[in-house]
């Protein structure tokens, strides 16, 4: 699995477990991170009363999420099928308001990249496994299943369940580059574009690679003066076209007359020219953007 130099902790933490993950999913083979047994020779000769214990201590208390935003209200209302008095009280938020904090988040988990986002998310099944038995008391006194089951059905099991779909993620947002760049001649000038993330830059340089524009592709006004070409509307909306006066069968080639060309060139969108009748009219070609 590639890396990059400066990988999140959390990631670099979890770096094995997720590799072992993704030969999983990719050989299809028997593989599990959590051992499905409850045994003590696993999980310490301590682990199922501390579990139990830390399970009760929630009983008749507000489940610890005081922190999460738009809170409104308190409310209990699980019941254990085994009669045990639970009165657990979970938050009830606001909807609106926990849609516009979980909005005012989505930017900064979305800029944090691939790596930094599976390294939490690993971490978090890292801190459940941990409180296993504090998961399995609380499974088997909400459902009525035995202790067991509800050891592996609620601990380990799910856990692969969710570390199966973080590889499966993962897989998916690194299959291609988090970098490109595309670069294509035309007109006399050289132009490239550049995907870094989730921004897209263009460059215009001339035949002796001097810099004509180097500017972020977003939808501002910018005039090509020093190119000196003339730009023409064309009849469709979100589109314009160099003028051309290319002969019989060499219908790919653009002539620009340039003493028609008027003394200021017009403001355009970057992303509305386009640079070749191949480009205009859809035609297949291989390095197309």
């Amino acid at each position: 699995m590639g890396r990059m130099e400066n990988s999140h902790p959390l990631f670099t933490k979890h770096a094995d477990t997720l590799d072992a993950a993704l030969t999983a999913i990719a050989e299809r083979g028997y593989w599990s991170a959590y051992p499905e047994s409850p045994s003590p020779k696993i999980y310490g000769e301590h682990a199922a009363a501390d579990g139990e214990a830390a399970f009760r201590a929630y009983l008749h208390n507000d489940f610890p999420l005081k922190d999460q935003p738009a809170t409104i209200d308190w409310v209990a209302t699980e019941r254990s099928p085994f009669g045990v008095d639970l009165d657990v009280r979970y938050p009830h938020p606001d909807v609106d308001g926990l849609l516009a904090a979980v909005t005012a988040a989505m930017p900064a988990w979305r800029t944090a990249g691939p790596q930094t986002r599976v390294g939490v998310c690993i971490e978090i099944l890292a801190r459940l496994h941990a409180n296993v038995f504090e998961l399995a008391n609380a499974v088997h006194m909400t459902t009525g299943q035995a202790f067991v089951m509800g050891f592996q059905a609620g601990g380990p099991h799910a856990l692969d369940r969710a570390l199966e779909a973080i590889a499966y993620a993962y897989r998916e947002m690194t299959r291609t580059p988090a970098t490109a760049t595309w670069e294509k001649q035309n007109l006399n000038f050289r132009v490239t574009h550049a995907r870094v993330g989730g921004r897209r830059l263009m460059l215009l340089a001339d035949q002796t690679n001097r810099q004509v524009l180097d500017l972020p592709l977003h939808d501002c006004p910018i005039s090509l003066v020093e190119q000196c070409v003339r730009i023409i509307s064309h009849h469709q909306q979100w589109h314009e076209v160099f003028e051309h006066r290319a002969g019989p069968r060499d219908e790919r080639a653009s002539a620009v007359d340039f003493r028609q060309r008027p003394a200021h060139a017009e403001p355009v969108f970057l992303w509305h020219v386009a640079f070749g009748d191949a480009d205009e009219t859809g035609e297949p070609c291989f390095r197309r953007e």
